[in-house]
């Protein structure tokens, strides 16, 4: 059971790395643009960020509490499987803003630029 969810999940993966952000955020596994409105020290000296996209952007989204999700750029030079990221946990959603429990003590200087950030699952 454990090997089938694990290729479950690298499928999933695989299949939505190619896909471009417009389908992402179609299918519901990507904000794009989001903005960091706030951002504090949580659990374990962890980075906690707040993340909104537009207000206008009322689209359906598979984000909820709990699930992986990851900050990255969609700057140019930041594109493909390397691209840098930042991982955390869900633990809250509302409406258009979202709360990412990272698992950093400081977030790199890429997503200080805040340029074409995403948030995907």
């Amino acid at each position: 059971m454990h090997l089938e969810q694990q290729e479950d999940q690298a499928q999933f993966k695989l299949k939505n790395a190619s896909a471009s952000i417009k389908e992402r955020r179609r299918r519901g596994l990507t904000w794009y643009p989001v903005t960091i409105t706030q951002e504090d020290i949580g659990f374990g000296g962890k980075v906690v960020l707040e993340l909104e996209r537009p207000a206008h952007r009322q689209d359906l989204h598979l984000f909820q509490v709990g699930a992986a999700a990851a900050l990255f750029s969609g700057a140019p030079g930041y594109s493909g499987p390397d691209r840098p990221v930042v991982s955390g946990v869900v633990t809250r959603v509302r409406r258009n803003k979202l709360l990412l429990a990272t698992t950093k003590e400081a977030l790199p200087d890429w997503v200080r630029d805040g340029s074409n950030l995403n948030g995907s699952l």
